[in-house]
């Protein structure tokens, strides 16, 4: 999000899919050449504010994000702060949909304008740490249905086994498979972590709480009609928990009010 020092990059992410438009020409020219599409990179700023400058921070970040729209920032930025987890203190900047020429676009934009510097003098006095990651969205096995009114977002972050990268993927590959043909409605997205230890992670949207209520019918049933029995399901997921060493689940709400502004 900013151009500052480098700390240690760990943790949290959180990932979102965007569908991707057609773009026709007017009837009386060809057709125009196709939108670029949208990256699968994601920035991932996470702070820490001091003890006791929480407010101070959404003040001063609020204002940071105003005058970087104002100074022409190309990317946008969207605020999350956990409600549910074992980190509570933390606030989460996303900034998706990128190539990776366009972090040395951002870069040169920062420096053009000293985002940096202005990080430092307003932002930086109210924060005790900070890290950056960088997500890689994997929209092949992802369902997204967009929808402006989510406001929480499930993020369970796996931790994989040593060597188990490529069966944690097929299994990946028959779940997601599964769940298309048997008709699942619900969203989730998948993507993997640059940075600290890396990992994979599962994000689902919400709108409210109730909307966690388990789904009928369940998972299990709806990936068992979908892989031809319900003992190919469990041979799915069976594979995909072999290759898991441990996870974490914390659920984010959106914060609107210290993102970047329309």
């Amino acid at each position: 999000m900013m151009q500052i020092r480098r700390s240690a990059v760990a943790v949290l992410a959180a990932s979102f899919v965007l569908a991707l438009a057609s773009f026709l020409a007017a009837p009386a020219v060809a057709q125009a050449p196709a939108e670029k599409p949208p990256g699968e990179l994601a920035s991932f700023w996470t702070f820490w504010p001091m003890a006791g400058h929480e407010m101070q921070f959404e003040a001063a970040v609020k204002e940071h994000l105003a005058w970087r729209k104002q100074a022409g920032e190309g990317w946008t930025w969207d605020a999350y702060q956990p409600v549910v987890g074992t980190d509570m203190m933390s606030y989460v900047y996303r900034s998706g949909e990128h190539h990776w020429a366009d972090f040395d676009a951002n870069l040169v934009w920062e420096t053009a304008t000293k985002a940096g510097e202005a990080f430092q003098k307003n932002v930086a006095p109210h924060v005790a740490r900070y890290e950056h990651t960088i997500v890689v969205e994997d929209y092949e096995h992802s369902h997204w249905v967009m929808a402006e009114d989510y406001k929480y977002f499930r993020v369970t972050e796996y931790e994989l086994n040593s060597g188990a990268a490529t069966a944690v993927r097929e299994a990946i590959d028959t779940i997601h498979k599964g769940l298309t043909a048997g008709g699942w409605q619900r969203s989730y997205a998948i993507s993997r972590t640059i940075g600290g230890s890396g990992g994979l992670t599962v994000v689902g949207p919400y709108r409210s709480y109730a909307e966690m209520e388990d789904p009928k019918p369940s998972m299990m049933e709806v990936l068992g009609k979908g892989a031809g029995s319900e003992a190919a399901a469990k041979a799915a997921l069976q594979k995909f928990s072999e290759g898991i060493k441990k996870s974490n689940t914390s659920i984010y709400m959106h914060r609107a009010d210290l993102s970047t502004q329309k």
